[in-house]
C-alpha cells in the first residue's frame, strides 16, 4: 500500500498540478459528520497559478459587509478550489487518503 506523510501531501498540495483527497467530515458543535468526501481534480484555493492552467471556473467573490480571517493554520484546516469554482474546506487531520496514498501524521 502507498502511504504519505501529512507534511509531504501538504508540500504536494501547493504546488500547481490538481490533486485527489478523501477525508472524513466533522462539526462537533452541531454534533455531526462522519461522511467520507472524495474530491478529485481540485487545487489549494489560494493557489491562483494551478487553477488557471487547469482551467478551473472563477466565479464572482461574495460580497459582505465584514470579513473574518479564516486561521486555516490555527485551526489546521485547508480549503480547496472545485472545478466549477466551488470552494470547499477539509480539516488536514481528517485527511484520509491524497492521490490514492494513505495518509498518515
Amino acid at each position: 500500500m502507498n502511504v504519505i506523510h501529512l507534511s509531504d501531501a501538504m508540500n504536494e498540495m501547493k504546488g500547481d498540478k490538481p490533486f485527489s483527497i478523501v477525508f472524513v467530515t466533522c462539526d462537533q458543535s452541531r454534533d455531526s459528520g462522519g461522511d467520507i468526501i472524495t474530491l478529485e481534480n481540485v487545487v489549494l484555493s489560494f493557489n491562483q497559478n494551478a487553477a488557471d492552467k487547469a482551467g478551473f471556473e472563477m466565479p464572482e467573490p461574495a460580497r459582505t459587509p465584514f470579513n473574518k480571517r479564516a486561521n486555516h493554520y490555527e485551526y489546521a484546516t485547508r480549503n480547496v478550489r472545485l472545478q466549477n469554482g466551488m470552494i470547499r474546506k477539509f480539516h488536514i487531520r481528517l485527511l484520509e487518503y491524497f492521490n490514492g496514498k494513505k495518509v498518515f501524521y
